[in-house]
């Protein structure tokens, strides 16, 4: 792969279970050295949780952004065998992946254009 998107670990007020932050945080850091050494080429890109939601147009409440997030795949990945969580999760983590990429090209663009007076 040419890309490889890892959702962020967030933690926020309230969490029901610091341990298992560590525990996601401690294994998204072996599988970016896994990736690293499998893919050195491939580009790590961390995506934020708030960031998976945005892309999918998700709620802010667990439920309702998984829900979106099978939705998103049914529909944008035109995905129609059987399918998890897990793998609609991967999608809209890699659609928000695609966007960042997406601002990133358009922000360098645009900063180009204004370095040599393009209108």
């Amino acid at each position: 792969p040419n890309i490889i998107a890892i959702e962020d670990v967030a933690m926020h007020r309230g969490h029901p279970n610091p341990r298992s932050v560590m525990a996601m945080a401690e294994t998204r850091g072996y599988l970016g050295l896994l990736f690293r050494q499998l893919w050195p080429a491939a580009q790590q890109m961390s995506i934020h949780p708030a960031k998976v939601r945005a892309a999918a147009e998700a709620p802010r409440d667990r439920e309702g952004a998984k829900a979106r997030y099978r939705l998103v795949l049914v529909h944008i990945g035109r995905w129609d065998g059987p399918f998890t969580q897990d793998e609609a999760d991967a999608f809209c983590i890699g659609l928000a992946a695609l966007n960042e990429l997406r601002r990133e090209a358009f922000m360098a663009q645009a900063q180009w254009e204004s370095r040599v007076g393009v209108r």
